[in-house]
């Protein structure tokens, strides 16, 4: 169980450390988010082999997960995968170590909360100071986890 905050000041040695990191632990895929860790997914890319880092991107989409058939960017329905990730949480299929060592990734999965949209649909949400980085870098984790065992069931 290993997490870290980065510092924004050097992103390429927080890069650096993230590919030492993985290289540890045995990694064997990376999911990043495809929007603003576009550049960094890149270059980790270069350091671990492309074919061990792939990129998502969040939306409303038909399906939970969907592969663009062109870029390979993993599509995720955001409230499906959020839905089911909390799910998860809850039956107790997350290990996560103290709460004392994991104030802020426990604090950024609580921020994000569901609201309901003009037209009726569930989203999921936080506030503008509230981050939630490492909710979804949890998640990524947990779906990179999914599409090796190639389980990408949901409910």
């Amino acid at each position: 169980l290993y997490y870290k905050i980065y510092p924004t000041e050097d992103p390429e040695a927080s890069v650096a450390d993230v590919a030492t990191v993985c290289d540890i632990y045995g990694v064997r895929l990376v999911i990043g988010d495809q929007g603003e860790g576009s550049l960094a997914n890149g270059i980790l890319a270069n350091k671990l082999g492309r074919h061990r880092v792939g990129k998502f991107r969040y939306g409303a989409f038909s399906h939970p997960v969907e592969v663009d058939k062109v870029t390979g960017v993993y599509k995720l329905d955001k409230t499906t995968v959020v839905d089911n990730y909390f799910k998860s949480i809850k039956e107790g299929a997350m290990i996560f170590p103290q709460e004392s060592d994991c104030v802020t990734p426990f604090s950024d999965i609580l921020n994000e909360f569901a609201e309901i949209t003009h037209a009726g649909r569930k989203i999921w949400t936080h506030g503008i100071n509230n981050p939630d980085d490492c909710l979804h870098a949890q998640i990524g984790g947990w779906i990179a986890g999914k599409i090796l065992k190639r389980d990408l069931n949901f409910y």
